[in-house]
């Protein structure tokens, strides 16, 4: 109703008119009330629900993030076992390496060692080669002596015991 649509009496406006027009004013600000408390409500509902559904996320962020932790962890001991790992490989890559080494070089001096005592044989073996071609050549020079010797003593050169009979071949 329309204030407009009072009707006025005697001494202002007629008491049955006002109660009409509060009763109406009433009812449309209470459907309007009822309106907004329904709004109101379901704005309630629905934000309860957004609430219930951040919990519900967060609660999977919180375990997700429990687990990337764990994970972590179980990555950083790994890579903490790789490395101690790592360095007890390579340690005893080292270890076996030069004990390797060792070895090598044991048989190094002990095959220069051998070769040393090959080169002192042929040494001595071709000091007893030498020693013996000047004995044999002075041996060869005595009886080259001799026979000289014994060719100029001997009766009118008469070498007839060292004379190679022609045609005999010796």
């Amino acid at each position: 109703m329309n204030p407009g649509k009072l009707r006025s009496g005697l001494f202002g406006f007629k008491k049955s008119s006002v109660y009409q027009y509060i009763s109406e004013i009433e009812q449309d600000y209470s459907a309007k009330l009822v309106q907004r408390n329904d709004q109101a409500a379901r704005e309630s509902d629905e934000h309860l629900r957004r609430i219930s559904q951040l919990e519900a996320e967060l609660e999977e962020q919180k375990h997700s993030n429990e687990a990337i932790k764990s994970e972590k962890e179980l990555i950083a001991l790994a890579l903490i076992d790789a490395r101690r790992y790592a360095e007890t490989v390579k340690k005893e890559a080292d270890d076996k390496a030069a004990e390797e080494r060792k070895k090598l070089e044991a048989e190094l001096d002990e095959r220069k060692a051998e070769l040393d005592r090959y080169h002192e044989q042929i040494v001595a073996v071709r000091e007893m080669f030498q020693k013996l071609l000047r004995s044999m050549n002075e041996h060869a020079y005595s009886f080259e002596q001799q026979v000289k010797t014994a060719g100029e003593a001997a009766p009118e050169r008469n070498m007839s015991l060292f004379e190679r009979k022609a045609g005999s071949g010796k």
